[in-house]
C-alpha cells in the first residue's frame, strides 16, 4: 500500500470477485495499536461488507453514500468487475473546501432537490437547483 500510495487494497476471492476491503485505518487500529501479529490473514481484519458504485454514479452521490455510511471507501464495480477503488480523500482533492462542508453542501442540494426546491435553468432548459 505504502509503495503505491494507496490506502486500501481489496481482498478477491478465487473466482477475482471482491471478498473484503483493508484500509490504513484498519492496519493502524486493528493491527498495529493492539499488537496483533501482522502474519495473521487478512480475513481477520477486512471488512467483509462491501459498499459499491457504479462507474457511471456522479460524483456528489459518491461523497453522500461515504458521509450517510460514515466510510471512506468505495468499490467501484461494474456488473460484478472491480474496476477500482474511490476514496474521500480523492474526492475532497477535488474541491477546495474542507471534507464535511462540501458532504453538508451536497446533503442540502440533495434535500432541497427531493423537496423540489428547483426552477428552470437560465436557458429554460433544465431546472437547476437554488
Amino acid at each position: 500500500m505504502t509503495a503505491q500510495g494507496a490506502t486500501s487494497v481489496v481482498a478477491l476471492g478465487p473466482d477475482g470477485q471482491p471478498e473484503g476491503i483493508v484500509t490504513d485505518r484498519d492496519l493502524r487500529e486493528q493491527v498495529l495499536a493492539v499488537g496483533r501479529s501482522a502474519d495473521e490473514p487478512v480475513s481477520t481484519i477486512m471488512t467483509a461488507h462491501l459498499v459499491s458504485v457504479s462507474p457511471e454514479a456522479f460524483v456528489f452521490e459518491k461523497l453522500l453514500e461515504m458521509t450517510r455510511r460514515g466510510i471512506h471507501h468505495l468499490l467501484v464495480v461494474e456488473g460484478r468487475r472491480l474496476l477500482g477503488v474511490l476514496s474521500s480523500d480523492d474526492l475532497v482533492s477535488l474541491e477546495a473546501a474542507h471534507p464535511l462542508e462540501l458532504a453538508l453542501a451536497i446533503q442540502s442540494r440533495a434535500s432541497a432537490r427531493r423537496v423540489g426546491d428547483t426552477h428552470a435553468g437560465a436557458d429554460g432548459g433544465h431546472p437547476t437547483l437554488v
